[in-house]
């Protein structure tokens, strides 16, 4: 992440830019209508990727400008080696594109399943790759090595600790339980498991000391060697979700970006108008695995309004 600017994407192709220690946020609106999605500075700072519905290359000179590299979609996660040679681009069906500043090429061999983050080690020589239908994929020299855990498990964030000697993935199972897993470079761990509270991202904080995990309304919380600890962020229930979360270079603050709820949640859907009756409770039964197919379709796109 470029120490002068912090990048903010969205749906629509709003860009939100954030000088870093500014106090503001500058509204970019691009000349696409497409979903933006993630976005990762070149570590030299001159540039960002920006993915979504395509891949986008973002400059600052004299005025931010937005231009598109290729259609190629759906992106959902994008990272630069830390040398700065190429990065990684994931996404739907097991989409795995290595960009080296001129040429895309696709690596084969992730599951086909939607792909939503991708981290580098601290010292590149490795990435790792989360998803759903329990997807993990280790990235070594060009080659896509595949340590998928159990398919009802639905990836979301993956966060290297600071010291490259392990990673943490952050995991909603079947919608009944949160998880973490750890990663120490040949091997995926199941390490907490908690209740049913969609993770939206997790990230390390500089020192090494904890990692902090965004959820869906507008919930937080930290993970440290003692386990699990709820944060107060003052706007829980008003938020469809936090998705993405990013440190200060000094560790003082954390950005978190999501979307705001726009009710009324129809839980009962008509029932609490047809039934009269005192209380009221909605369940939803599901097969095993139900979610993950689910989420497969959507990711392809079978349920766009387009």
């Amino acid at each position: 992440m470029n120490f002068r600017t912090i990048l903010l994407t969205g749906l629509l192709a709003t860009l939100l830019i954030a000088p870093a220690l500014a106090g503001q946020l500058i509204d970019e609106r691009s000349n696409t209508t497409k979903n933006l999605l993630a976005v990762d500075w070149h570590p030299n700072g001159t540039y960002a990727l920006v993915v979504g519905d395509g891949v986008y290359k973002l400059t600052d000179n004299n005025g931010y400008k937005l231009d598109e590299l290729s259609p190629m979609s759906t992106f959902e996660g994008v990272a630069w080696r830390p040398q700065g040679d190429y990065a990684l681009l994931v996404g739907e069906a097991g989409l795995v594109v290595k960009y080296d500043g001129v040429n895309f090429t696709i690596l084969y061999g992730a599951p086909t399943m939607p792909l939503k983050d991708v981290a580098f080690s601290p010292d590149g020589l490795q990435a790792l790759i989360v998803g759903y239908g329990g997807a993990v994929v280790a990235y070594h020299h060009d080659s896509l090595y595949d340590h998928s855990v159990s398919g009802g498990n639905m990836f979301e964030g993956v966060t290297w600790s600071p010291d490259g000697s392990h990673a943490l993935l952050a995991s909603i199972y079947s919608f009944s339980e949160e998880k973490v897993f750890r990663w120490d470079g040949s091997n995926v761990t199941e390490e907490w498991v908690g209740t049913a509270v969609t993770p939206g991202d997790i990230t390390y904080h500089p020192s090494g000391d904890y990692a902090l995990i965004i959820e869906d309304w507008g919930h937080a919380a930290t993970y440290d060697a003692k386990g699990y600890h709820k944060l107060t962020t003052g706007f829980e229930q008003e938020t469809d979700g936090l998705n993405c979360a990013e440190w200060s270079p000094d560790g003082s603050t954390a950005l978190m970006t999501g979307a705001w709820y726009h009710g009324p949640f129809l839980g009962l859907r008509t029932l609490a108008e047809t039934i009269d009756a005192p209380n009221l409770k909605e369940k939803t039964l599901r097969y095993p695995g139900h979610i993950a197919k689910m989420a497969v379709l959507r990711e392809t796109g079978f349920f766009s309004k387009d």
